[in-house]
């Protein structure tokens, strides 16, 4: 206990010292003291649908329709943000009082990894409940006080089955809304934060030993401290999936000061240990811990909206960015590719690292092509290296051995076998590689550990009976056989050990009995079918030996002899049968089998005993695999696409972008845009009419930034990033029936949590703000919304057909207007309007494109003619108005000359001109400048004399009315 510091008080963790007992000894956990209804084995390591008890699914208000193109029904225990299984075993605290510190613990029963956090949240949890989207939320556990005093103290330590929504605290509200999971109520004594710290210290995997240090030509250094990248003074390895995670005994320090994140570790483990008959071996478990800081906010809405795990249309499609990007063949890979896209990284250096590894397989074909097929075999055989470390290394708490068991136990063993052998060829493949992140996966994979587990496993494993030399043909029983006879006797290290030897002798009697067995049904199917003179063969099956005969040598199966009994007729025109005597010769050749199973557990567990005493450079191993795996799958992206590598600076400027998925798969020509966003122009407003991509181009944006922040290279010409901390979206075209949410206050919950949430560094994307409600209070609202995130210097772009704003909000010099180009042309009655899909500088001309697109639908001529004249009047009179102001002008010099400034400002920190380039750019910036606040001078004279002489027209036309009034009321 060392390595972890002393909890710190109640009060200090901001909750009363009540709230969590810390416990008054220091004695071991006992299981059976955990109160928590369970009424069905459970498994850390099942499916989602083993713990379906945990499952309690809101009652829905939608209607049973498929009106819209996007669901909003309810989450499911799924996902959050995708219809995969849940996967996560979670515990959740929070603290009591106004600061939201929420404490996380989280099992992944696809992976057995557990992942700690704390952090503070905001009223509506979003950060809590994207930390847990990452493996969706199976079970949900809760402090049994969790719960409001409406609840009653009667429910403490008991299942919280049949409560309302009203009974619990706001945090398992939103959680259970977002995934559809009702809370399991564990008694607050179990949520201990020392005895947390010393589940942690126990079941840790224990670190490798550190290889030397890679230095990089840069002066990166790497060490294995963590398999995150290590060195502050230079680039960042990359091996962590997420920047701000620390793993191995690192994270017994970053997490000794975490007394809500080590308080939902000992309800975790205690849950585990109660509701299973599995238990942890000592250091076996991949324990990591996650800040909240480092990494991209994506909120679940976000995630839909932009499609990054699923198609919105089509679950199965791969017309999402997840199924663009996804070329991994390894299910870790793909793992690490949906965790990245969820939490994109925000560390420049691990970025950088990421684009140098990429642009290495891009350029060398040779590497690129090493890898993909040393990783060849993992895929062949799918397997998922994380899943299986963690059941090669579960202990068993029961000390009854089944022979299923051990079959399952000795096809782990052969799979690991698979994986340790693929190492050796990655590692070759990485030979003489010059970036730092595949020099330090080459270095992950270059372990003495490794070296010694893959002979570990070749003393017990019979090569001759895996690689061929024996034949067992091809179907299930030879499968079954190759289990059975492919471990050796005993370890090759042990041979001289007398109980060894005793046990090898027993073993190897067992299998020849059981070949023995095995030879007697043979022989007597041979005999049958000599004495019924019929054509019969053996088939095995689960249940043993069965014996087959085609239809066509007893057309009516009372011709069969008596001898057949259980006799079945298939689809395949076959009988299907037994006898008595091959009945029992089936259970001898079972019996036989499964002491062969029996006795070779021992062996198979001392294996598994040598495999968990290293099992941190197995668990380092995987990662390394995965990351690779996910390098080259954006390699492979390239090839694909026409992409270029990003630039990571203060500028957000793509030149020719394309909108990543459409580009994958076109269903038309696709045009390139650019896009801009810097200091000096923070606040971009983009206006077109409907169809003309104003969403496409929001969503294009966000995905880029997506892509270039996980380490991909991007569909454009040219591209820089900044690195954003959050990507905050407002794009509510529905009501939102599941939550009983109009659409416009579907808006407004949206718009409130971008406004809370966001900062300098966030990119906001607002599809239409105030659309839901009438034109004024609509205008009226975005113009407050968008003067707050002008002043705080949001990173935004706001689509909109309100075209005022751009008048109204023109006045900021870092606010610019862009419009998507659309060609209208007249031929007499008919209308044409040609979408360009590009994007230009300016607000673009009015006209009335709404309504050109009302005619093409086919509203009535004259419903369409008499809008055209209102809507022509009032634009007129607004332009009128406008040109009365001289002060227009003087904010259009300010806003120039402000933007002159802040882009000398970009060039100084920025540029890499040479100085002649550089000088012949800060001319032409010189002669643009002088050139548009010239146009203002002389447009504001010639707005002045066109509104002076409108005005003095519009005088003489009322005295001249006045005057024939007056002499028609005298005559």
């Amino acid at each position: 206990m060392s390595s972890i510091a002393a909890a710190p008080s109640a009060a200090a963790a901001g909750g009363p010292s009540s709230y969590i007992s810390s416990g008054s000894d220091d004695r071991a956990p006992t299981p059976t003291s955990l109160q928590v209804q369970s009424t069905a084995a459970f498994s850390p390591f099942k499916s989602a649908s083993a713990v379906g008890t945990s499952i309690r699914r809101p009652p829905s208000s939608r209607p049973a329709t498929s009106m819209s193109m996007r669901s909003n029904r309810p989450t499911t225990a799924a996902s959050a943000t995708t219809s995969q299984p849940a996967s996560g075993i979670c515990a959740v605290i929070e603290t009591r009082g106004i600061g939201r510190e929420v404490g996380i613990a989280v099992l992944d029963q696809d992976t057995g990894r557990v992942t700690l956090c704390q952090l503070a949240d905001t009223q509506t949890y979003i950060k809590t409940i994207q930390h847990l989207s990452l493996t969706g939320v199976a079970v949900l556990l809760a402090p049994g006080n969790a719960q409001n005093a409406a609840a009653g103290s009667a429910l403490l330590g008991e299942r919280f089955s049949q409560a309302t929504q009203g009974q619990n605290s706001v945090l398992l509200q939103c959680i259970e809304e977002a995934f559809g999971v009702g809370p399991t109520h564990i008694h607050r004594r179990h949520w201990n934060e020392k005895e947390g710290a010393a589940y942690i210290q126990r079941l840790i995997a224990a670190e490798q030993p550190a290889p030397a240090p890679v230095n990089d030509s840069e002066g990166a250094s790497t060490t294995t401290s963590s398999i995150k990248d290590q060195s502050s003074s230079g680039k960042n390895t990359g091996l962590g999936s997420v920047s701000g995670r620390v793993t191995g005994t690192a994270a017994l320090t970053a997490v000794s000061s975490k007394y809500y994140a080590l308080s939902a570790a000992c309800a975790l483990f205690r849950y585990l240990e109660s509701a299973d008959d599995s238990s942890f071996r000592n250091n076996s478990l991949f324990i990591e811990y996650r800040s909240p800081e480092g990494v991209l906010f994506i909120g679940s809405e976000t995630v839909r909206s932009l499609e990054l795990l699923e198609n919105n249309l089509n679950k199965k499609s791969k017309q999402c960015l997840f199924g663009l990007m996804n070329f991994c063949a390894t299910p870790m890979a793909e793992r690490l590719l949906r965790m990245n896209l969820l939490q994109p990284l925000t560390d420049r250096n691990t970025i950088e690292s990421r684009h140098d590894a990429v642009e290495e397989m891009v350029h060398s074909e040779e590497r690129y092509a090493s890898v993909t097929q040393s990783l060849k075999p993992l895929a062949q055989h799918k397997i998922d290296g994380d899943k299986l470390i963690s059941q090669v290394c579960m202990a068993e708490r029961s000390q009854l051995r089944s022979p299923a068991q051990t079959e399952t136990k000795i096809a782990n063993i052969l799979s690991l076998r698979t994986f340790v052998r693929s190492l050796r060829p990655a590692k070759h493949a990485l030979d003489g590689c010059s970036s730092g992140l595949l020099r330090a996966v080459r270095m992950f994979l270059d372990s003495d550990e490794l070296d010694e587990i893959a002979m570990a496993i070749e003393s017990c494993i019979n090569n001759d009976m895996l690689e061929g030399k024996v034949k067992l043909g091809k179907s299930g029983l030879a499968a079954r056989n190759a289990r059975l006879l492919v471990l050796c006797s005993t370890l090759q290290q042990d041979v001289d050990d007398s109980l060894q030897s005793n046990r090898s002798a027993l073993l190897d009697v067992a299998r020849e009995t059981y070949k023995e067995n095995i030879k007697d049904i043979y022989d007597l199917a041979a005999e049958l079918s000599e004495t019924h003179q019929l054509p019969l063969t053996l088939k095995y099956a689960a249940s043993g030996f069965v014996l087959d005969l085609k239809t066509e040598h007893a057309p009516n199966q009372r011709d069969l002899p008596r001898t057949f009994i259980n006799v079945v007729k298939g689809r395949t025109k076959t009988y299907t049968m037994s006898t008595i005597e091959l009945k029992k010769r089936n259970q001898k050749m079972l019996d036989s089998m499964n002491e062969v199973l029996l006795l070779s557990d021992q062996t198979i567990e001392e294996l598994r005993q040598d495999v968990t005493d290293r099992v941190g450079a197995l668990f380092k191993a995987s990662e390394a695999i995965a990351i690779l795996d996910m390098l080259a799958s954006f390699a492979h992206l390239v090839t694909v696409q026409n992409c270029v590598r990003p630039e990571l600076t203060n500028t957000l400027a793509i030149s020719n972008g394309r909108h990543p998925v459409l580009a994958r798969f076109p269903t038309q020509k696709l045009i390139g845009n650019d896009v801009y966003a810097s200091e000096g122009q923070s606040f971009t407003l983009i206006n077109g009419p409907n169809m003309s991509g104003k969403s496409t181009y929001l969503q294009q944006i966000a995905l880029l930034v997506i892509m270039a922040s996980v380490g991909s290279f991007v569909p454009a010409q040219y591209a820089s990033f900044p690195t954003y901390d959050a990507i905050l979206t407002c794009e509510c075209r529905s009501d939102n029936l599941a939550q009983q949410l109009s659409s416009f206050a579907a808006e407004m919950r949206a718009t409130s949590f971008i406004l809370s949430a966001a900062t300098p560094r966030s990119l906001v994307l607002i599809d239409e703000l105030g659309r839901a409600t009438s034109t004024s209070e609509g205008f009226g609202f975005s113009y407050a919304v968008a003067e707050h995130l002008i002043g705080s210097g949001t990173t935004t772009f706001w689509a909109t057909h309100l075209t005022d704003l751009n008048v109204v909000l023109g006045q900021h010099f870092n606010v610019c207007s862009k419009t998507f180009q659309v060609d209208v042309a007249k031929r007499g009655q008919q209308v044409s309007m040609d979408f360009r899909h590009r994007i230009v500088e300016g607000p673009g001309a009015n006209h009335h494109l709404g309504l050109q697109l009302a005619r093409l639908a086919g509203v009535p001529k004259d419903v369409c003619d008499t809008a055209e004249k209102l809507a022509a009047k009032l634009r007129e009179a607004e332009e009128r108005q406008r040109a009365k102001s001289k002060a227009s002008a003087v904010v259009q010099r300010r806003k120039i000359i402000l933007q002159l400034d802040a882009l000398l400002r970009q060039t100084l920190e920025s540029s890499r001109l040479p100085a002649k380039d550089l000088r012949e750019f800060l001319i032409r910036l010189q002669d643009e400048a002088t050139d548009e606040l010239y146009e203002t001078y002389s447009e504001a004279d010639t707005r002045s004399t066109r509104a002076n002489e409108e005005e003095k027209d519009g005088g003489e036309g009322k005295e001249r009315e006045e005057e024939e009034k007056m002499e028609t009321e005298s005559g």
